[in-house]
């Protein structure tokens, strides 16, 4: 499953892209009993999450950030056992 703030996607291995402006990304792999967060520590952008595909399943959870020079970003991934 997926997580984008409300939104919750099952993984159909169908390349999906989602984002919106929030600053947290979640994804929860049933087969290892493990919810993995991505939560931005300092003001981002937007937050999003892209699946793969058939023969080439894999997930990738993303932020992104609007930068000036001088300026420091911070994240933190949580991985938990349920």
């Amino acid at each position: 499953m997926l997580e984008l703030g409300d939104e919750t996607l099952r993984y159909e291995y169908r390349s999906r892209r989602r984002q919106a402006p929030i600053n947290r990304v979640g994804a929860w792999i049933p087969h290892i009993g493990t919810r993995l967060t991505l939560e931005a520590l300092s003001q981002c952008s937007s937050a999003g999450f892209e699946e793969g595909y058939l023969f080439n399943p894999y997930f990738t959870l993303r932020l992104q950030y609007a930068l000036e020079v001088g300026d420091e970003v911070g994240s933190c991934l949580r991985v938990e056992e349920a």
